[in-house]
Order: structure tokens, then C-alpha cells, then sequence
């Protein structure tokens, strides 16, 4: 099959050879940190930096709910849009933003921040789901894009599986074979426990990834090195 694709352990590219992605996290303004100043995500130095690098892949830190007054889905419904004319806000930026570092040469993983921390609703994750299932049937004839489904979703293991198993579902649905990228338990640490102490699966026990992986394909997880209980701090 063409296209960037997982074979093993690896990743593989449109040529056939094994890709490493090396790259940042870059947020521009409407999608990150409530307008935040100044704005680097479309300066073509910037971009050319990552490249001086060695950067090939960028990940796009992004807000698709209204979890966040700020967030852009958000700010559209306060100003009177109606919940399409709100997504299609989100979706004009995420696709402004994935055109962008396309035609500067980088693979895009593209992410939503909104679960992050504890508190969201179902309504949240439902709207989280709905942004995959519409970025998906737009970006599936470019396998260059990857959907990095949830940043460090903080939930207990059996609705981690849940959320993910949902999500991927709802992304081969569409037809896209783009790599999905899931991001672990405990802020993506997997360190085999919660931050009280309590036991967790591992990113590679048999019912996490790799049960998605049998049933969907093309997945690759995703680990946050913060060192938490002295895990991975030295390697």
C-alpha cells in the first residue's frame, strides 16, 4: 500500500523506507493558549529553522471544543454561530495550519489538546470524536497527515480504551488510512501507574495498543518522557 504506513515497529514512508519523525510542537494563536502573542506558526523563518534542524514532522497543538471560553469553537458560539458555522471555524484553522507546514515540507500530526486535564464532559469527548471524523474525510487522500487523536487524555484505563477504540473507529469509518497516534495513561508517562500509586497497563500490554492496532491498523503510541517515578529518566 502507498503512503505512509506502520510495518512493525516501524514507520514507513511513500518511498518505502523507514521514517523517524523529528520534529516540535508548534500552536499558532487561534488554536493555543487564548490568543497568545507573538504568533510564529505561519512565519516562513520559523519554519525554515525547523528545517536547519533537521525537523521533518510538526505537531499541531490544537483546541476543538468549546470546552475553553477562549478556544475558537468556543468564542464562535458566544458570538452567535450556530454548532456548524463553530466547526467549520475549527476547521478552517486546522486545515489553514496543515496546509501550511505541508507545503514547507513537513509531515503534520495534527492533535486536539481539549482532554487533557480532568473535568471535560461527554459532550467534550463527543465533539473531540465529531472534529476526527470531519478531519479524516478531508485529509485521508494525504497520508503525509497523521491524527494524533487526544493530548495526555487523563481517564481511567477502561475509558481510555474506550475513547480510543471510538476514535479509531470513527477515523476508519471515513475510509482514511492516515497513521493514527495515541497518546498513553498517566499524561502519556507510561510508567505502569497513576500518579496515586495505582497500577496501570503499560502502552504495550497486549489490551492497549496493540489491540487497536489488531483491529485498525496503522497506529503508533505515543510516550511523553517526563522521568514520573524515576521511569525513562536516563534512557
Amino acid at each position: 500500500r502507498p503512503g505512509f504506513r506502520t510495518v512493525g515497529k516501524d514507520i514507513i514512508d511513500s518511498a518505502g523506507k523507514v521514517f523517524i519523525p523529528r520534529g516540535v510542537n508548534v500552536g499558532g494563536t487561534l488554536a493555543n493558549n487564548g490568543n497568545g502573542w507573538p504568533d510564529w506558526a505561519y512565519t516562513k523563518a520559523y519554519v525554515n529553522g525547523m528545517v536547519a534542524m533537521g525537523c521533518n514532522t510538526v505537531r499541531l497543538v490544537t483546541y476543538v471544543t468549546d470546552r475553553n471560553s477562549w478556544a475558537v469553537r468556543a468564542k464562535a458560539l458566544i458570538a452567535g454561530k450556530t454548532p456548524a458555522q463553530a466547526d467549520a471555524e475549527v476547521d478552517a484553522l486546522a486545515d489553514q495550519l496543515t496546509r501550511h507546514y505541508l507545503a514547507n515540507g513537513m509531515v503534520v500530526m495534527m492533535e486536539a489538546h481539549d482532554l487533557t486535564s480532568p473535568g471535560f464532559s461527554g459532550g467534550v469527548v463527543d465533539q473531540v470524536i465529531a472534529f476526527w471524523r470531519r478531519y479524516a474525510e478531508r485529509w485521508q487522500h494525504d497520508t503525509r497527515v497523521w491524527f494524533n487523536i487526544a493530548n495526555e487524555p487523563n481517564m481511567p484505563t477502561d475509558t481510555w480504551k474506550a475513547f480510543h477504540e471510538r476514535a479509531c473507529q470513527t477515523v476508519r469509518a471515513t475510509g482514511a488510512r492516515n497513521i493514527i497516534v495515541v497518546d498513553l495513561l498517566n499524561y502519556a508517562a507510561d510508567v505502569g501507574r497513576d500518579y496515586a500509586g495505582n497500577p496501570q497497563p503499560y502502552g504495550y500490554s497486549p489490551d492497549m495498543v496493540p489491540a487497536l492496532i489488531s483491529r485498525h491498523g496503522d497506529i503508533i503510541m505515543s510516550q511523553h518522557n517526563y522521568g514520573t517515578y524515576g521511569k525513562y529518566d536516563t534512557e
